[in-house]
């Protein structure tokens, strides 16, 4: 099994990890079937959206599905690590993950596989982007900011409200 994925430096607005749960294939499915396919066909190039879940000890079926939808990013994880401490920890691998994968992605993001993501909204946190001349030096995490997908009502308003304050 593939840990992280191989760098990819193509320029990008942003990366958007979905953590996922090897027995959450309802999650991915339903993802893949609504706003996915809409995300990555109008926005296929400006945000590169991929599944995130724990890859050490997971289920022959979870490498399985990678396989065949090319849409999951396995990190160095122990797959069964409980509620405590296994979302923090894929939340530190993801982002060592993405900035090192994709290093010319000016957005780097996290979101749950139970939410849904209006990515033209999710576009419009763009505006939140460093500008270049108060970029960090150092080439770990030297051009990216982080945003989170949330399922609340009020981070909805607040992305829709921005989308529309900034154009």
């Amino acid at each position: 099994m593939e840990f992280c994925v191989q760098r990819d430096d193509t320029p990008r607005l942003a990366v958007l990890g979905v953590f996922s749960h090897y027995k959450n294939l309802h999650h991915r499915s339903s993802i893949r079937s609504t706003w996915l396919p809409a995300a990555s066909q109008t926005m296929s190039e400006a945000i590169l959206t991929r599944f995130v879940m724990r890859g050490v000890g997971l289920a022959s079926n979870a490498t399985d599905e990678a396989a065949a939808h090319g849409d999951i990013v396995f990190v160095r994880g122990v797959a069964t690590m409980g509620r405590k401490s296994g979302p923090l920890q894929t939340l530190m691998l993801w982002f060592s993950c993405a900035v090192s994968a994709w290093p010319s992605a000016e957005l780097v993001g996290k979101g749950d596989d139970d939410v849904w993501a209006h990515m033209p909204s999710v576009a419009a946190v763009s505006v939140l982007a460093p500008h270049p001349s108060l970029r960090a030096s150092s080439p770990a995490w030297a051009s990216h900011a982080t945003f989170c997908i949330a399922a609340s009502p009020w981070v909805a308003q607040l992305l829709a409200r921005s989308a529309t304050s900034y154009r």
